[in-house]
């Protein structure tokens, strides 16, 4: 990584710590779409996590694009970093539920930017998705410094300057 790209994760960590719920779910939306075109892009999104005036709502997922007939394809965001693996384990919980929807995939955001799971921790709840029936291609786990490394990505700057207030810059 090029001192410039350190310099833009810096600040995008700095970003990070400080935005709100709503803003994040957007952010995990918008990043869903573009990280993840086949799945995401030209199907209606269904955001049942935020209601019009910007509050979050209770509901799960997300966010998500119906994929077939009772299955979807969700998008869950959580600024709680010290307990991101907690809310990954509620969303395991819920994806195993009959009373849910099954998921055909899963784009997970956790905004705590100082905090960098292993890559043992990263597989190891990807092999709990798996095993709860979402195919391992289509599981999306970012967590804390990985979020911010993905955002600083270029597909991910309008995203970055509009969300996080983050000006497009050539250098990056």
């Amino acid at each position: 990584m090029s001192a410039e790209d350190n310099v833009l994760v810096m600040r995008i960590t700095q970003r990070l710590r400080t935005i709100n719920a709503n803003t994040l779910q957007v952010l995990a939306e918008e990043m869903a779409i573009l990280a993840c075109p086949a799945r995401f892009n030209g199907r209606p999104l269904i955001r049942q996590g935020r209601n019009s005036e910007g509050q979050t709502n209770k509901g799960w997922p997300d966010a998500y694009v119906l994929t077939s007939p009772g299955v979807v394809d969700g998008i869950e965001a959580t600024r709680d970093g010290q307990s991101w693996s907690k809310h990954l384990d509620e969303d395991l919980k819920k994806a195993k539920s009959p009373d849910n929807f099954n998921l055909s995939g899963y784009f997970f955001v956790a905004s705590y930017p100082d905090h960098e799971p292993s890559a043992a921790e990263i597989k190891e709840w990807s092999e709990k998705f798996v095993n709860a029936g979402v195919p391992a291609e289509n599981i999306q786990l970012m967590i804390g410094k990985h979020l911010a490394m993905e955002l600083a990505r270029p597909k991910y700057a309008q995203i970055c300057q509009s969300l996080l207030g983050l000006a497009s810059s050539p250098i990056y």
